[in-house]
C-alpha cells in the first residue's frame, strides 16, 4: 500500500469524524441571523477545515511526486524494451539474439510488476486532487458564508444602533413637542392676563373720562370766579378787595391796645 493510501485512509477517518462534522456544520450553516457566538464557532470550523486543506495539498504534492517518479521509470523501461525489440529484429548473430531476448524478458517482467503500482499511484494522485478541490471549494464556500455572516452581523449592529438613535430622536422630538405645548399654554395664559389688564385699564380710562364729563356737567356756575371784573367789583362791595390794604388799616393794626388812637384819614392808595 502506498504512503498516500495510508494518508487517504487516515484522512477519510478524520473526515468521517471531527472534520466531517465541521464540514457538515459549514454546509448547513445559514449566515443570516447568525449570532456572535455562532461566528466564533464557525470560524473555528473554518480554521480546522483550512488545516485540512493544507494537509490535503501536502498529501497531493507527495503523491504527485511519487507518481511522477514511478511513471518516469515505467516510461523509460517501456522505451528501453522497445529499443531492445528493434535491436533483436535487426540482429543476426544467434548469441546476440539470445542475450537481447533475455533482456527484453527482464524488462517486460519489471513492467508487468510495476504497472499495477503505477495505476495505483495514478488513482491515488487523482483522488488526492479531487479531495483538494472538494476541500478548497468547501473552504471557499465556508469563508464566503463567514464573511457574509460578519457583514450581516455588522449590518444588524448598525441597524440596532440606528434604531436606538431614531428612538432617542423620537423621544427628544416628543419631549420638545410637550415643552412646546406647555410653552404655548403658558404664553396663552400670559396673553390672557395681559388682555384682561388692558381691558381693565381701558375701562378705568373710560370711567375716569365719564367722571370728568359728569363733573363738568354738574359743576355749579360761579361767574365771580370765572370773570375777573365781576370778582373785583364784588371785592370792593364786600370790602375784600384783592388789592393792597389801606394804610390807615395797616397803621391801626399796629397801634397798642391802650389808648388806641383814632384812625387817620389817609387817602387810599390807587387801585
Amino acid at each position: 500500500m502506498s504512503p498516500f493510501g495510508f494518508l487517504k485512509s487516515f484522512g477519510q477517518v478524520k473526515v468521517g469524524g471531527a472534520v466531517q462534522t465541521g464540514i457538515d456544520a459549514l454546509v448547513r450553516w445559514d449566515p443570516k441571523g447568525a449570532s456572535q457566538a455562532e461566528l466564533i464557532e464557525m470560524e473555528k470550523h473554518l480554521d480546522m477545515l483550512g488545516k485540512r486543506v493544507v494537509a490535503a495539498r501536502d498529501s497531493y504534492d507527495r503523491e504527485a511526486q511519487q507518481y511522477e517518479q514511478i511513471a518516469t521509470s515505467y516510461a523509460q523501461r517501456f522505451a528501453a524494451a522497445h529499443k531492445l525489440e528493434d535491436q533483436l529484429a535487426a540482429e543476426t548473430v544467434p548469441a546476440r539474439q539470445a542475450s537481447l531476448q533475455a533482456s527484453i524478458e527482464t524488462l517486460v517482467s519489471q513492467l508487468e510488476k510495476q504497472k499495477p503500482d503505477l495505476d495505483q499511484h495514478a488513482g491515488d494522485r487523482q483522488a488526492a486532487e479531487d479531495l483538494v478541490r472538494q476541500l478548497e471549494d468547501t473552504y471557499a464556500s465556508a469563508a464566503d458564508k463567514l464573511k457574509t455572516a460578519k457583514e450581516e452581523l455588522a449590518r444588524a449592529a448598525r441597524d440596532i444602533e440606528r434604531a436606538a438613535l431614531d428612538k432617542q430622536r423620537s423621544l427628544e422630538l416628543a419631549n420638545a413637542a410637550r415643552l412646546a405645548i406647555g410653552l404655548s399654554k403658558t404664553t396663552g395664559s400670559l396673553n390672557t392676563a395681559l388682555d384682561a389688564m388692558h381691558r381693565e385699564a381701558e375701562q378705568a380710562r373710560r370711567d375716569a373720562e365719564a367722571a370728568r364729563l359728569k363733573a363738568a356737567a354738574l359743576k355749579i356756575s360761579a361767574p365771580e370766579q370765572e370773570d375777573p371784573n365781576i370778582a373785583a367789583a364784588l371785592a370792593q362791595v364786600t370790602g375784600t378787595s384783592s388789592g393792597r390794604p389801606r394804610l390807615s388799616d395797616r397803621l391801626a393794626a399796629l397801634a397798642p391796645n391802650s389808648d388806641k388812637p383814632a384812625p387817620l384819614s389817609l387817602p387810599a392808595p390807587p387801585e
